[in-house]
């Protein structure tokens, strides 16, 4: 099953601890989510990638058209720019994809925590909160 598609088993989920994420709740967050562009917790990461790289990409690809630096005109010019092209079509997608395995993996740990009784009985209740 896709990674983007296992969101909505996780959803269902609700074991002590499953509460804990480095990634939701977040400003950034909370827009997306009243753009429409998450579903809870993080669905709709396809269109999310395209918007997010089509946002960093598209306005510098306008910009240098307009600046005549598109193809030519300096040293090295945007269309030829492949460390550009790779930051912002290719590792910005991948840290997106990468905030939902984060997301996936982290919500695991504080349920070890207290299953490892790493947490002593008297500091529960503060952890737990």
């Amino acid at each position: 099953m896709p990674l983007w598609a296992e969101h909505t088993a996780e959803k269902q989920e609700t074991d002590q601890g499953e509460d804990f994420s480095l990634v939701l709740g977040g400003p950034l967050y909370q827009l997306m989510r009243r753009s429409g562009l998450i579903q809870l917790p993080l669905g709709h990461l396809v269109r999310r990638v395209a918007v997010i790289s089509g946002t960093a990409w598209l306005p510098l690809m306008v910009l240098t058209i307009i600046g005549g630096r598109f193809a030519g005109g300096v040293r090295v010019p945007f269309l030829y720019d492949i460390s550009a092209h790779v930051r912002l079509l290719f590792v910005l997608p991948l840290m997106i994809f990468a905030e939902l395995i984060v997301f996936r993996r982290m919500r695991a740990i504080p349920a070890q925590f207290i299953e490892r009784q790493i947490i002593p009985n008297d500091a529960l209740a503060a952890f737990q909160g």
